[in-house]
């Protein structure tokens, strides 16, 4: 996603951009710590948590 939107003009980039990177680091970031935790439901909340 970074090589994306580096491409972009710098509007586009400072508005849609910076919004779709953090997103998208938030997602592994989520199933990261998912995968950290003890319990099954607890993994599989993250899980659902990094989908929305």
């Amino acid at each position: 996603m970074w090589f994306i939107v580096l491409g972009w003009e710098y509007f586009s980039k400072d508005t849609l951009g910076k919004q779709l990177v953090r997103s998208a680091d938030s997602i592994g970031a989520n199933i990261a710590e998912g995968f950290g935790r003890y319990h099954f439901k607890e993994n599989k909340n993250f899980c659902y948590f990094s989908r929305g």
